[in-house]
């Protein structure tokens, strides 16, 4: 059977493929101390979760390689990962985007554009 996870402090996995946002978030988390690994495609971000264990997971839904739902599947599917929270972005706002995205394990769902205040606020509140 895997080991648990050991999610690793105020480390933070962000997976977004649009290059603006990806930085912009990446700078936010940085300068308000988190450890931050990126990756712009589903399936290396999953990867990247899966060798380094982060505290928190954050992800984009609309993603080349694997989306953000089907990564957001796995992660809760593993016994290795299931507790490592996730929070999914997306400018995807209706109700049944935001119950889909949080049906398929999600913590938390934020949506696009956001304010800095809240992707924190979720970010701290996640992070045990």
């Amino acid at each position: 059977m895997p080991e648990p996870a050991r999610p690793a402090g105020r480390s933070v996995v962000i997976v977004e493929d649009e290059p603006d946002i990806l930085e912009s978030m990446e700078a936010l988390l940085r300068h308000n101390g988190y450890a931050v690994q990126t990756s712009s495609r589903g399936d290396e971000g999953l990867a990247l979760v899966l060798r380094d264990r982060p505290g928190l997971v954050v992800l984009d839904v609309m993603l080349p390689g694997m989306t953000g739902h089907e990564v957001c599947r796995a992660l809760k599917g593993s016994a290795a990962t299931r507790a490592i929270p996730v929070l999914l972005l997306s400018a995807l706002a209706q109700k049944n985007d935001v119950d889909a995205g949080l049906a398929c394990g999600a913590d938390r769902y934020l949506t696009k554009p956001y304010r800095n205040e809240d992707l924190l606020r979720a970010v701290a509140d996640l992070l045990p």
